[in-house]
Protein backbone atom coordinates (compact mmCIF):
# COMPACT_ATOMS: atom_id res chain seq x y z
CA UNK A 1 0.00 0.00 0.00
CA UNK A 2 1.14 3.70 0.03
CA UNK A 3 2.00 6.20 2.53
CA UNK A 4 -0.97 8.43 3.19
CA UNK A 5 -0.36 12.20 2.25
CA UNK A 6 3.30 11.12 0.76
CA UNK A 7 3.79 11.40 -3.15
CA UNK A 8 6.46 10.50 -5.68
CA UNK A 9 7.41 11.78 -9.02
CA UNK A 10 9.08 9.91 -11.73
CA UNK A 11 10.48 12.35 -14.12
CA UNK A 12 7.48 14.27 -16.21
CA UNK A 13 4.96 12.00 -15.00
CA UNK A 14 2.08 13.34 -12.48
CA UNK A 15 2.75 12.96 -8.72
CA UNK A 16 1.88 9.74 -7.36
CA UNK A 17 1.04 7.66 -4.07
CA UNK A 18 5.02 6.70 -2.41
CA UNK A 19 4.85 3.17 -2.06
CA UNK A 20 4.62 2.20 0.99
CA UNK A 21 8.57 0.08 0.17
CA UNK A 22 9.97 2.41 -2.03
CA UNK A 23 13.75 3.19 -1.29
CA UNK A 24 14.98 6.26 -0.01
CA UNK A 25 16.81 7.84 -3.12
CA UNK A 26 18.81 11.24 -3.80
CA UNK A 27 19.49 11.62 -0.19
CA UNK A 28 22.97 12.93 0.87
CA UNK A 29 24.99 11.42 3.64
CA UNK A 30 24.00 14.89 6.00
CA UNK A 31 20.44 14.25 5.41
CA UNK A 32 21.05 10.59 6.17
CA UNK A 33 22.96 11.55 9.18
CA UNK A 34 20.00 14.13 10.28
CA UNK A 35 17.40 11.19 9.79
CA UNK A 36 19.31 9.03 12.18
CA UNK A 37 19.98 11.36 14.66
CA UNK A 38 16.14 12.27 14.73
CA UNK A 39 15.49 8.41 15.12
CA UNK A 40 18.03 7.71 17.79
CA UNK A 41 19.95 5.53 15.17
CA UNK A 42 23.57 6.39 13.51
CA UNK A 43 25.23 5.20 10.38
CA UNK A 44 27.20 2.35 9.78
CA UNK A 45 30.56 3.49 9.93
CA UNK A 46 32.87 2.34 6.67
CA UNK A 47 34.13 -0.75 8.43
CA UNK A 48 30.60 -1.68 9.54
CA UNK A 49 29.51 -1.16 6.08
CA UNK A 50 32.50 -3.52 4.73
CA UNK A 51 31.21 -6.26 7.17
CA UNK A 52 28.23 -5.78 6.16
CA UNK A 53 28.12 -6.02 3.01
CA UNK A 54 31.21 -8.93 1.70
CA UNK A 55 32.48 -10.42 5.01
CA UNK A 56 31.41 -14.28 5.88
CA UNK A 57 31.55 -15.52 9.36
CA UNK A 58 33.56 -18.28 9.89
CA UNK A 59 31.74 -21.89 9.66
CA UNK A 60 30.75 -22.61 13.37
CA UNK A 61 31.19 -19.74 15.34
CA UNK A 62 28.07 -18.19 15.26
CA UNK A 63 27.54 -18.94 18.54
CA UNK A 64 30.40 -16.45 20.19
CA UNK A 65 33.23 -17.51 21.56
CA UNK A 66 32.96 -17.51 25.34
CA UNK A 67 35.34 -14.29 25.50
CA UNK A 68 32.01 -12.15 26.54
CA UNK A 69 29.77 -10.53 24.47
CA UNK A 70 29.75 -7.01 22.99
CA UNK A 71 27.00 -4.73 22.03
CA UNK A 72 25.42 -4.81 18.40
CA UNK A 73 24.51 -1.66 18.90
CA UNK A 74 28.05 0.11 18.57
CA UNK A 75 29.30 2.72 20.49
CA UNK A 76 28.77 6.70 20.61
CA UNK A 77 25.88 8.40 19.18
CA UNK A 78 22.71 6.68 20.48
CA UNK A 79 21.13 3.26 19.02
CA UNK A 80 23.11 0.94 16.68
CA UNK A 81 23.12 1.30 12.82
CA UNK A 82 20.66 -0.83 10.88
CA UNK A 83 20.72 -3.46 8.31
CA UNK A 84 18.09 -5.63 6.71
CA UNK A 85 14.97 -6.56 8.20
CA UNK A 86 15.52 -3.69 10.87
CA UNK A 87 18.02 -5.80 12.40
CA UNK A 88 21.64 -4.11 13.86
CA UNK A 89 24.64 -4.73 11.56
CA UNK A 90 27.16 -5.70 12.95
CA UNK A 91 29.91 -3.94 14.95
CA UNK A 92 33.41 -4.59 14.24
CA UNK A 93 36.14 -5.04 17.16
CA UNK A 94 39.34 -4.25 17.74
CA UNK A 95 41.39 -7.36 18.85
CA UNK A 96 45.03 -7.93 18.64
CA UNK A 97 44.57 -11.39 16.67
CA UNK A 98 44.83 -11.29 12.88
CA UNK A 99 41.36 -11.78 12.25
CA UNK A 100 38.58 -9.10 12.10
CA UNK A 101 35.89 -10.12 15.07
CA UNK A 102 31.99 -8.29 14.72
CA UNK A 103 29.19 -8.02 16.87
CA UNK A 104 26.02 -9.64 15.61
CA UNK A 105 23.21 -10.10 17.67
CA UNK A 106 25.09 -9.45 20.85
CA UNK A 107 27.56 -12.46 19.98
CA UNK A 108 31.38 -12.03 18.74
CA UNK A 109 31.48 -12.92 15.57
CA UNK A 110 35.12 -14.41 13.89
CA UNK A 111 35.01 -13.29 10.31
CA UNK A 112 36.82 -15.29 7.94
CA UNK A 113 39.80 -13.56 6.20
CA UNK A 114 38.07 -14.29 2.95
CA UNK A 115 35.82 -11.60 1.61
CA UNK A 116 33.22 -12.05 -1.17
CA UNK A 117 33.09 -10.16 -3.84
CA UNK A 118 29.68 -9.35 -3.98
CA UNK A 119 27.13 -9.39 -1.21
CA UNK A 120 25.66 -12.94 -2.76
CA UNK A 121 28.78 -14.90 -3.35
CA UNK A 122 31.46 -14.82 -6.27
CA UNK A 123 28.79 -14.90 -9.26
CA UNK A 124 28.19 -12.14 -10.81
CA UNK A 125 25.63 -9.20 -10.97
CA UNK A 126 22.02 -10.42 -12.61
CA UNK A 127 18.83 -8.55 -13.00
CA UNK A 128 17.92 -11.28 -9.94
CA UNK A 129 20.46 -9.85 -7.81
CA UNK A 130 21.30 -6.26 -8.17
CA UNK A 131 18.90 -3.38 -10.27
CA UNK A 132 21.98 -2.21 -11.95
CA UNK A 133 20.19 -0.91 -15.58
CA UNK A 134 17.65 1.30 -13.76
CA UNK A 135 15.27 0.15 -16.63
CA UNK A 136 12.02 -0.44 -14.20
CA UNK A 137 9.70 2.32 -13.38
CA UNK A 138 11.60 5.40 -11.94
CA UNK A 139 14.69 3.15 -11.90
CA UNK A 140 14.41 1.40 -8.69
CA UNK A 141 12.97 -1.56 -7.27
CA UNK A 142 11.08 -2.24 -3.71
CA UNK A 143 13.18 -2.23 -0.83
CA UNK A 144 11.86 -6.02 0.25
CA UNK A 145 12.94 -7.10 -3.42
CA UNK A 146 15.82 -9.81 -4.25
CA UNK A 147 16.09 -11.44 -0.96
CA UNK A 148 18.44 -14.22 -2.94
CA UNK A 149 21.00 -11.13 -3.15
CA UNK A 150 21.31 -10.82 0.53
CA UNK A 151 24.72 -10.78 2.27
CA UNK A 152 25.66 -13.19 5.00
CA UNK A 153 24.29 -10.81 7.48
CA UNK A 154 21.19 -10.63 5.53
CA UNK A 155 21.70 -6.78 4.00
CA UNK A 156 19.59 -6.09 1.11
CA UNK A 157 20.45 -4.85 -2.39
CA UNK A 158 23.78 -3.51 -1.29
CA UNK A 159 24.51 -3.32 -4.83
CA UNK A 160 22.15 -1.69 -6.93
CA UNK A 161 19.04 0.05 -6.95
Amino acid sequence: GALDGWVTRCFDDDAAPLARHAPVVHVSWYEANAYCRWAGRRLPTEAEWEVAAIAQPVEGEGEGDGEGKAEAEGGGGGGGALGGGGRRLPRVERHAEPWPRAAAGGELLRLSPAKRTFPWGEAPPTPERANLDGLRPCGYLPVDAMPGADSAFSCRQMVGN
